[in-house]
């Protein structure tokens, strides 16, 4: 789990757009979307060969 210090004189909202930068560095929300729902094994597979295909 990323972590963030707040520096001196830094507002909040700085501070959390570092640690959602963060986090998206870390693939935290991509895993998180990913487990949003389940996916089914063959449903995964046609994703990654459309994912192949395309890229």
């Amino acid at each position: 789990m990323p972590g963030v210090i707040v520096k001196e004189r830094e507002s909040f909202e700085q501070a959390l757009k570092r640690f959602r930068k963060a986090c998206e560095k870390a693939g935290i929300m991509s895993e998180l979307k990913k487990r949003q729902y389940f996916e089914k094994p063959s449903e995964r597979r046609k994703k990654n060969k459309r994912k192949k295909l395309k890229g």
